[in-house]
């Protein structure tokens, strides 16, 4: 009984070890128009702690979906009502995974290093410049440095 015991302990104690080793990622994202998103959308974010952040432009895109770089407008609000706007084009890389696969998830690196200085809310409002074809939802995750 004692060896089970410590079987089961040491079990926990590697499970809660493994988990705090995994990246922290916290992806906000909302459906758009698939056969061409050319409006905005606003994603909310909760910050509860401050520390560093990279975040990705994340798409969930069909088949249809094809582009070697997309333009967007983002402007970020934050929870002291501080705004931020910039207009940025991203490199697309990617190569559909399978025959059989009809959408899939694509990560285009934003900004690295991000402190969210303030607890609160942020809202960041994302807008694609020209009408993107083949985007099921779109979105940002907010990876973890730690």
């Amino acid at each position: 009984m004692r060896l089970v015991m410590h079987l089961i302990v040491a079990a926990l104690i590697s499970l809660t070890t493994w988990q705090c080793s995994l990246e922290k990622n916290h992806v906000v994202m909302e459906d758009v128009n698939t056969s061409g998103w050319d409006n905005a959308i606003s994603l909310q974010y909760i910050s509860d702690v401050t520390e560093l952040r990279n975040l990705s432009i994340t798409l969930r895109v069909r088949e249809s979906f094809e582009a070697d770089k997309l333009a967007f407008d983002i402007t970020t609000m934050t929870s002291d009502s501080l705004r931020y706007n910039e207009q940025v084009i991203l490199p697309v890389d990617f190569q559909w995974q399978g025959s059989v696969a009809r959408s899939m998830e694509i990560e285009l690196p934003y900004r690295h290093n991000v402190e969210l200085s303030r607890n609160g809310e942020y809202i960041i409002r994302l807008r694609p410049l020209i009408p993107i074809k083949g985007v099921e939802s779109a979105g940002i995750n907010f990876k973890s440095m730690k």
